[in-house]
């Protein structure tokens, strides 16, 4: 599959503290997942990367990983849960920003910067 554009899709392309488990990242973009969904055979996907494969597979999800079709998917709250409490830098870090926090509270560092 070629690379999708990030800007549109994909998880988080973020700084996180510590390394990121490889269960928390998506196997198409190759980032934390955002928005994550699990298809019928169990694997997860971050939601903007499955819609790109439908698109590309004229409305046919197609997992990336055991090549199976999903006729459903599911929203995995549990998993969005535990990834937005994983602890980041602060997107202005190089810039000498010392915030860290939990990836739920990454737009507040942003927010204070604009100010």
């Amino acid at each position: 599959m070629e690379l999708l554009n990030t800007k549109k899709y994909g998880g988080y392309d973020v700084h996180f503290l510590d390394t990121l488990s490889v269960n928390f990242e998506c196997p198409v973009c190759r980032m934390a997942f955002r928005e994550p969904i699990q298809t019928d055979c169990g694997h997860r996907l971050c939601l903007s990367c499955s819609e790109e494969i439908k698109i590309r597979n004229e409305g046919v999800l197609i997992c990336p990983l055991d090549k199976s079709i999903s006729d459903k998917t599911f929203s995995d709250k549990a998993y969005e849960r535990e990834i937005l409490q994983l602890k980041v830098k602060c997107g202005n870090f190089q810039n000498n920003c010392e915030w860290t926090g939990e990836l739920k509270l990454l737009s507040v560092c942003f927010f204070f910067q604009i100010k």
